[in-house]
């Protein structure tokens, strides 16, 4: 009988990585407009609150992104440079919102990075907003 050793390599299944940054948790800081392509761009506000609420296996992510009037479930993954990489969409509040091209970095107990955000009203005459993002003093709370 050959007998072979086993071994365990990589994260916990129910963990992150530990090689891996680690984004599990409740984020909660500000996100600022950097741009804004849309026939009522006025109407988007500069600057407001935003909450992450995180979970993370490894380096798979997922939880909901809080901001303005939204709350999107969101997932996505971290890549081996540690760069958080979610996308998301959610039908709430007569419109469509959309997160993409989100790339956050963490460092400390704080995470920096910009997104995407795409509105598109349920009313066709509106039209639809494509808003630039940036994250502004987003600190994990717990």
């Amino acid at each position: 009988m050959l007998a072979l050793p086993v071994l365990a390599c990589g994260g916990s299944p129910t963990g992150p990585d530990s090689d891996l940054p680690n984004y599990q948790g409740v984020w909660q800081g500000t996100w600022a407009k950097t741009s804004c392509i849309g026939a009522v761009c006025d109407v988007v506000p500069a600057s407001g609150g935003l909450r992450l609420t995180l979970t993370q296996s490894g380096n798979q992510v997922q939880g909901t992104v809080e901001l303005a009037s939204f709350v999107i479930p969101a997932s996505g993954s971290v890549n081996a440079n540690g760069v958080l990489s979610l996308a998301g969409t959610t039908n709430q509040g007569g419109a469509t919102a959309t997160l993409s091209n989100w790339n956050t970095t963490r460092t400390g107990s704080s995470v920096n990075g910009t997104f995407t955000l795409t509105i598109v009203p349920n009313d066709p005459q509106i039209g639809p907003q494509t808003v630039g993002v940036t994250l502004q003093n987003v600190a994990r709370t717990s």
